[in-house]
């Protein structure tokens, strides 16, 4: 009878704790009224908190140099958020029923970039690959950097169809290098 009574508080508890994440993804695509004024970011972000009560996880020595827009509307949380954050170059992510405030696309897409660029510095001196073909591979790899940077800033966040295109790039500069060695 323990194990009846341990399996239906369990299963009690999954189903609620589904019904709270379905209620808050829910609640994400639902447009509420949004008044944050313009300000230091970190005070802005806390205000959006306070007026939504969402969750936001961000570091305030990331956030604080920069400066929000004022955001007036009815938006979703996530779009009243990306809104906040546009041109700053930082990124909203949505996490676990958590908004997340980061450059962790950026970094990720920037780090793989460079690190394909010094692998194929490297076979040109190792004579493994031609040096027209991996310096125009290194110059596609300097590009991806750039937009990567660029789209963030411009949009709040870095799209999954981009990061599908610049994991293709990453993918054919891989296929050359392992093709060389």
């Amino acid at each position: 009878m323990n194990k009846l009574k341990s399996f239906i508080i369990a299963t009690t508890l999954i189903v609620a704790l589904n019904n709270q994440a379905h209620s808050q993804n829910l609640y994400y695509q639902t447009p509420i009224k949004i008044d944050v004024l313009p300000d230091r970011l970190d005070k802005a972000l806390l205000a959006f908190s306070s007026q939504t009560d969402c969750k936001i996880a961000f570091e305030t020595k990331v956030v604080q140099n920069f400066r929000s827009k004022a955001v007036k509307g009815d938006l979703t949380p996530p779009n009243a958020l990306i809104a906040l954050v546009k041109g700053t170059g930082l990124e909203v992510h949505v996490e676990q029923n958590i908004l997340k405030i980061n450059q962790e696309d950026q970094l990720t897409i920037c780090t793989k970039a460079t690190t394909l660029q010094e692998t194929l510095k490297q076979a040109i001196k190792n004579q493994k690959v031609s040096k027209t073909i991996a310096n125009r591979k290194i110059n596609e790899l300097g590009e991806v950097k750039l937009s990567v940077v660029d789209l963030a800033k411009k949009q709040g966040f870095v799209s999954a169809a981009e990061k599908a295109s610049y994991g293709r790039t990453f993918k054919e500069v891989q296929k050359l290098l392992d093709r060389d060695q």
